[in-house]
């Protein structure tokens, strides 16, 4: 490239220097040298990897694809482009479940091509009731996860939950055939349950005396479209008192709507609850939106933590507001496992963050200076700073791989899974061995 442009050849806008390793390409505009060795850029955290870095992750991480692809290609509507990525876009646009909008039911998402086109995620918990699962799914009655299981008339489920980790043995269990675009959205309620389960949390019988559950489910947002869907985990956790309080900038958003606007499901206690028939363990499931900031900030974590702490898309290292987050996590020990689009973003996670926890300490919401911390609390962090991570595939995540603008990596939505602070209940193996 550099001998055609030294000979006054015409070099196309895309075509810079690819790596021969990963194969892929530097950025246009930048310098295949410096982007080799690393530079100091304006960052969340003041620094970027170098690819020297990140090389052997995206070449470990394209090693995974055929185990992606494989999770797609339990559904027969998939189809695999040339490159081996998979989009869903024409499908929906088939079935008419891609759009913004109430009359797209929990399919609604931000407008993709007209920025004038109004939208609030969770805009319809301004209203008065829940839309039902026919309203919401707007798909084949057959092919609908139904929660109603006398209303609709449908055959419930055995019991006790029993199912192999993967879409196809789910579908089985759940009663939908695999033609069913429901996996679309299912892969939210059951990512929670992929993290919940990786920390521990799932018992492997249902518990012979009622147990609570609290979660904190941080950064969400195009979550609070269906939430009805998330009714899913009461069949999950039977004999279970099961509540996620959801934090971010637009669960704030709401609740500042729901303030103004008066009586409707986001401004109630609970904004969305469901318990499962007897006959499936009367699990319940309860979701409240934080009342205060669009942050979280420790929560009262020292004389009140969670049980759990997860979120899906962290991007850990790409927001600062994270990092209390993960001290707090892992200075009061409270169980945290998160999700991610691609290896590439944890793998920075780790070697900025995690690698250097005590550093950070100053950050800690519930004290001022890291000389506030207790001998325990200093030491979970140093411990933390020298565990070991590792990211695995998640078999509930969204069909993909996806195509990425930016790089040749596997990715997807709800892809891959990390314990960031093991529960001392025990977490899996799978993500504790490197």
């Amino acid at each position: 490239m550099v001998a055609n442009h030294k000979r006054g050849n015409y070099i196309e806008e895309d075509d810079f220097s690819v790596c021969l390793q990963c194969h892929q390409p530097a950025a246009p505009g930048k310098c295949a040298t410096l982007d080799w060795k690393g530079t100091t850029e304006a960052k969340a955290f003041g620094y970027t990897e170098s690819h020297r870095e990140i090389c052997p992750i995206i070449q470990a991480s394209q090693q995974l694809k055929p185990q992606v692809i494989s999770i797609s290609k339990q559904f027969p509507f998939t189809r695999e482009r040339t490159d081996g990525t998979f989009t869903h876009d024409v499908y929906r646009s088939i079935e008419g479940i891609i759009g913004t909008g109430k009359e797209f039911g929990f399919w609604t998402e931000p407008p993709c091509c007209n920025a004038s086109t109004p939208y609030l995620a969770g805009s319809q918990l301004l209203e008065k009731r829940h839309l039902t699962s026919k309203q919401g799914w707007k798909i084949k009655d057959e092919w609908i996860p139904w929660l109603e299981f006398e209303k609709a008339g449908v055959k419930t489920p055995s019991y006790p939950p029993k199912f192999e980790d993967s879409w196809k043995s789910y579908y089985a269990w759940r009663g939908l055939p695999l033609e069913s675009p429901a996996v679309l959205l299912l892969h939210w309620p059951m990512t929670v349950y992929r993290l919940l389960s990786l920390l521990g949390l799932v018992p492997s019988q249902p518990p012979s005396s009622r147990q609570t559950l609290t979660v904190h489910y941080v950064g969400v947002e195009s979550e609070l479209n269906f939430l009805p869907i998330y009714g899913e985990l009461a069949l999950l956790f039977p004999n279970t008192d099961l509540e996620l309080v959801f934090f971010g900038s637009s669960v704030r958003e709401l609740v500042n709507q729901a303030k103004r606007r008066g009586d409707c499901l986001a401004s109630q206690k609970y904004v969305y609850s469901y318990t499962a028939p007897s006959s499936l363990g009367s699990g319940t499931l309860r979701i409240s939106l934080f009342q205060g900031g669009p942050l979280w900030e420790g929560a009262d974590a020292r004389s009140n933590p969670p049980d759990a702490i997860i979120a899906c898309h962290a991007g850990i290292c790409s927001y600062q507001p994270w990092l209390p987050v993960v001290l707090t996590s892992r200075a009061l020990g409270i169980p945290m496992a998160v999700t991610d689009y691609n290896q590439v973003t944890i793998h920075t996670d780790i070697q900025l963050i995690f690698r250097n926890l005590p550093k950070f300490s100053t950050s800690v919401p519930w004290k001022a200076s890291s000389a506030g911390l207790s001998l325990a609390e200093k030491a979970r962090l140093k411990d933390g700073s020298e565990a070991e991570y590792v990211s695995n595939v998640n078999p509930f995540m969204l069909p993909g791989p996806r195509r990425e603008s930016w790089a040749k990596v596997v990715a997807s939505q709800n892809a891959f899974t990390l314990v960031v602070t093991p529960s001392q209940r025990g977490s899996s193996s799978e993500d504790r061995t490197e």
